[in-house]
């Protein structure tokens, strides 16, 4: 059996693709990846964002079947309507912005006590405080730029995940609206088997 020859245009054209261009894309979905992991394994310096925001309204919660549920005796926590740049109505903040946190032991103690642990995270406003964590308002095509294409997209809905931690973004206009954060009990596998957690503020 004869060889059919490569067309000498073909071999011209593999010849001066740069080597590089590849390179870089792949670079950059690594980079993408790398945003991501750093962003959903450490979203917000818990104990420096209370200090800066203060006490705030807070109460015990019942426990979500989705969350991720340590090894240890305890609770699940809220706190809402921390000081911020918000100039919603009382209301509207109670309800926009809330940190679910698992408290270790029977007692919640103290508003800066370290005895607990980050669980989830919910905001409809854009707040400096949050760092990298500030994603409301930002627009979607600079979200996709910056993790890449998401685990899921469901009618406005982008959802990304690194092993069991997520995070959904609630879109429209082209802009983010909401976002939660949340460590769930097991990770995400199925795109179409989404957690109830992360299809809704």
């Amino acid at each position: 059996m004869t060889m059919r020859p490569v067309p000498i245009l073909l071999l011209l054209i593999l010849w001066t693709l740069p080597a590089p261009l590849l390179a870089n894309e792949h670079d950059r979905t690594d980079r993408q990846q790398a945003t991501l992991s750093a962003l959903l394994l450490a979203p917000i310096d818990l104990p420096e964002f209370k200090r800066i925001k203060g006490p705030s309204n807070s109460s015990v919660m019942h426990a979500n079947r989705d969350f991720y549920k340590p090894d240890r005796e305890g609770f699940y926590y809220w706190y809402a309507l921390f000081k911020g740049p918000s100039k919603q109505s009382e209301s509207k903040r109670l309800r926009g912005f809330r940190l679910i946190v698992y408290k270790y032991g029977t007692e919640a103690g103290d508003f800066y006590d370290r005895n607990e642990e980050l669980i989830a995270i919910k905001s409809r406003f854009s707040d400096p405080h949050l760092g990298k964590l500030n994603l409301v308002g930002v627009s979607v095509d600079s979200i996709r730029k910056r993790f890449g294409a998401p685990f899921a997209a469901i009618d406005g809905l982008l959802i990304y995940h690194d092993n069991s931690h997520a995070l959904s973004l609630g879109s429209a206009n082209g802009s983010v609206k909401w976002f939660k954060y949340v460590r769930l009990h097991q990770s995400l596998v199925d795109a179409d088997n989404i957690p109830a957690a992360l299809l809704k503020f």
